[in-house]
């Protein structure tokens, strides 16, 4: 197993998109047309809003956070522990270039 994002022919292209629902437009017009938007999303099982308790809940950490490499690193760890080493090794890369090594580090918004 890979991270979708490493996988040749994947352009780099992560498995998901993170849509900033907080950043919803003021503008009637254009939050109609963003939530016709995450519509169409939704009726093509491509949405996921991760409500607490379902089974599709999540937790998104940015590389940026300063607080995400010690979770990754932990992350990684446990999927090495588990033999997924290729995942791992993808994991740990990612951990490089997260929280306070990243040049974009903040705290988490």
């Amino acid at each position: 197993m890979r991270l979708d994002r490493n996988i040749p022919g994947s352009g780099g292209i992560g498995k998901y998109a993170v849509v900033k629902l907080h950043k919803m437009p003021a503008d009637l017009g254009q939050r109609i047309a963003v939530d016709h938007a995450l519509e169409i999303l939704a009726a093509h099982d491509m949405l996921d809003h991760g409500e607490v308790g379902s089974r599709d809940q999540f937790f998104v950490i940015y590389l940026r956070d300063i607080y995400a490499r010690p979770a990754l690193i932990a992350y990684a760890t446990d999927a090495a522990t588990s033999g997924e080493y290729n995942y791992a090794e993808d994991i740990f890369e990612l951990s490089e270039r997260s929280g306070k090594a990243s040049p974009f580090a903040k705290k988490p918004d």
